[in-house]
């Protein structure tokens, strides 16, 4: 159980870092193709032989797309605060700039 409890939390250590990597390289591209980016990214970044990673993709395929979905919200989550936080700093600038 241990394994399994450890897998799982490199696979959602590895989702976060898979979106990102996915926006980077297809930007607001064809989401399928980001999808499939960041499975292959948290698939490959499980420190297992080859041949188990495949069994894992199968075996927790759904476990990884639910991590994936939950790195996508958060992202945008945190893209939005960002966001919001740029735009009050610089209304915050340009009322010190008129005082």
């Amino acid at each position: 159980m241990n394994f399994l409890k450890n897998l799982k939390n490199e696979i959602l250590k590895s989702a976060k870092e898979a979106v990102f990597e996915a926006e980077r390289i297809f930007g607001n591209g064809n989401g399928t193709a980001k999808k499939q980016a960041a499975i292959a990214f948290v698939t490959n970044a499980l420190k297992l032989p080859p041949i188990l990673r495949e069994i894992v993709a199968i075996l927790l395929g759904a476990f990884i797309d639910a991590s994936i979905e939950t790195a996508v919200t958060l992202l945008k989550s945190e893209e939005t605060t960002f966001s919001k936080t740029q735009l009050s700093n610089s209304v915050e600038v340009h009322d010190e700039e008129n005082i």
